[in-house]
């Protein structure tokens, strides 16, 4: 079984995230990236316009309908990718914060393009999730090596320990709702292909735009909870993009 050691676990209570460098690799890396890449592969075929596949955007409604910004729900779209969330070895790390019976929510897949590639600003993920601060980890997984220039993820150390959910305010564009930071505190998540990123969905985090000439970012993320806790926006029995992954 797959655990944490105390100090790692010490570190995600002090910066309120954990990075896990080259956590999966060789041909379970090569099969998880290449399923995505299917993902891509067929949404550009038939350019899907529905409720899961969400198209880039650069304000005044101005979409790019070519260019495919993010799946969400990704695991009702192609239930394959619950062999990743649902990894063994992941889900042992996971229990040691949630606890044995372990559900998945909110799946997405960001395929984070060369070029055209943007992503989201400021903010922390127990905004949307009902502000339910305990139980929850979100999980982030990178599937090509990750850099500023490809579109990395950036956070606020320790910002995870303030005890008032930070006020979110109305984006640049219009549209969203995005979280203050400090920009002194930033922290860019550099990490190689197969790393997993875990952090509390109390900690102020963004990613930066993929600006390279010709490297993709694709990245997977979603939450963990405990099986036994509901959320009223993403009941386990009302919500399609929650499942058990885990029920000892």
């Amino acid at each position: 079984m797959n655990m944490l050691t105390r100090d790692k676990i010490e570190e995600y209570n002090e910066l309120g995230y954990i990075v896990l460098e080259s956590f999966f690799s060789g041909h379970k890396l090569s099969q998880y990236a290449e399923m995505l890449d299917e993902i891509r592969r067929n949404w550009e075929v038939a350019k899907h316009r529905d409720e899961h596949y969400f198209v880039e955007n650069y304000g005044d409604d101005n979409e790019l309908l070519d260019v495919l910004h993010k799946v969400q729900g990704v695991c009702v779209v192609e239930p394959r990718v619950l062999q990743i969330v649902g990894d063994r070895d992941l889900l042992d790390i996971i229990e040691q914060f949630v606890g044995p019976n372990i559900d998945v929510f909110g799946t997405k897949f960001f395929p984070k393009l060369p070029r055209d590639g943007t992503s989201t600003k400021w903010h922390l993920d127990n905004f949307y999730d009902d502000k339910d601060r305990k139980h929850i980890v979100s999980c982030a997984i990178y599937y090509e090596d990750t850099d500023r220039e490809n579109g990395c993820l950036h956070v606020i150390p320790r910002s995870h320990t303030d005890s008032s959910l930070v006020k979110h305010h109305v984006g640049p564009d219009g549209k969203g709702v995005w979280a203050p930071a400090d920009e002194a505190s930033v922290k860019d998540v550099v990490c190689s292909a197969g790393s997993v990123v875990i952090f509390s969905d109390q900690l102020i985090h963004g990613a930066y735009n993929n600006t390279s000439e010709d490297r993709c970012r694709y990245s997977t993320a979603w939450h963990y909870i405990s099986g036994d806790r509901e959320l009223e926006s993403f009941g386990r029995s009302t919500y399609a993009d929650r499942f058990n992954v885990r029920d000892k």
